[in-house]
């Protein structure tokens, strides 16, 4: 399980660590970053996503807001 959050505007997205846990057990967000970094290479990005660090948000993406259980994409 893993908590945080995602802030999109301006064509730019942000990911925020909070917290993870592996069957109660916390992960530190260094072996969180490695498997964010691991399972989101792509041709195009190479290193993966980080968090902390902002990207490009894909298919003209304006900005995406986000509350418990629903996101809403501005295009």
């Amino acid at each position: 399980i893993a908590s945080g959050n995602v802030a999109a505007a301006d064509g730019r997205g942000l990911l925020r660590f909070e917290a993870a846990t592996v069957g109660g057990v916390g992960v530190p967000k260094s072996v969180a970053q490695e498997l964010l970094r691991f399972y989101t290479r792509s041709p195009q990005r190479p290193q993966g996503f980080a968090f902390d660090e902002p990207f490009d948000l894909p298919a003209g993406i304006r900005g995406v807001a986000v509350a418990r259980g629903q996101a809403t994409v501005t295009q």
